[in-house]
């Protein structure tokens, strides 16, 4: 009885990882997916095919970069992803 509370108490103390997620995010001077850090979209663009994982999320982080956030949806399109999200700030 007592070791039940005792994982019930951890698991409430000590929730489990949420599950990762593959995201591409773009910023005012970059882009990253994954772990890499990427200066253009061409380079992204490598490194999306290099890495076959699909990005299930792409999110902008300046909102002076939509045409960046466009060219992105592009790339990512025409590796044959289309089920991902957009996060787009709510002041843009």
């Amino acid at each position: 009885m007592f070791l039940f509370v005792f994982v019930a108490g951890c698991d409430l103390m000590f929730p489990p990882p949420e599950p990762r997620v593959t995201k591409i995010d773009i910023y005012a001077d970059r882009f990253e997916y994954r772990t890499h850090r990427y200066e253009t979209a061409s380079a992204l663009a490598i490194g999306l095919e290099a890495g076959r994982e699909e990005p299930q999320v792409i999110e902008l982080h300046d909102c002076n970069r939509r045409d960046a956030l466009e060219t992105v949806i592009d790339i990512v399109r025409k590796g044959g992803h289309y089920n991902f999200s957009v996060v787009v700030p709510e002041d843009c």
